[in-house]
């Protein structure tokens, strides 16, 4: 990646926009489809992922995820014991057989997860994501992007800000 970038900031500096733009563009769409290939891939090769979060009148949202599909959710009333209620969802949730989910079902349910609050319940595989993985390089290279195959490359603020990788929680460093 690193000599990619060298490319980059060379053709920028010959002033040879059109070429460094089509270099940026190919290189951002890879990076932007690795980060999301590794970003979807614990969740859908997760057999299956129990979450829940707090309603704001009391009680929880349960969500049941087998292989990145939402299998199935339900609500618990306020004060009442969440556990029975999570087991009748793992019990009626929809049988997934194997990993297929459409991509964008399984970034809205990254999503969900995502938000503050959200407790895993129980987790039935291993959800992991690389730490050093393509989303801490779209993260680095995201705000140079904009200046490789600009005439304005000299200009040091990027002309939009990336404080994160797309699935990265908030708070925490990649």
């Amino acid at each position: 990646m690193s000599s990619l970038r060298t490319r980059l900031d060379a053709l920028a500096a010959q002033e040879r926009f059109e070429e460094a733009g089509t270099l940026r563009d190919r290189m951002m769409a890879l990076v932007r489809a690795a980060a999301r290939a590794q970003r979807l891939r614990p969740l859908i090769s997760t057999t299956e992922l129990v979450a829940a979060r707090p309603r704001e009148v009391g009680g929880w949202e349960v969500v049941c995820v087998r292989y990145g599909r939402l299998a199935g959710t339900t609500t618990t009333p306020p004060g009442a014991d969440p556990m029975p209620y999570i087991e009748a969802l793992r019990q009626t949730a929809e049988v997934v057989e194997g990993p297929g989910a459409l991509p964008e079902e399984s970034e809205l349910v990254l999503g969900w997860l995502e938000k503050p609050g959200t407790r895993l319940v129980d987790l039935e595989g291993t959800w992991t994501c690389p730490v050093d993985g393509a989303g801490a390089s779209r993260a680095e290279l995201e705000p140079q992007s904009t200046s490789w195959g600009n005439p304005d490359h000299l200009d040091a603020t990027p002309a939009r800000p990336w404080d994160r990788p797309v699935g990265a929680v908030a708070g925490t460093s990649v």
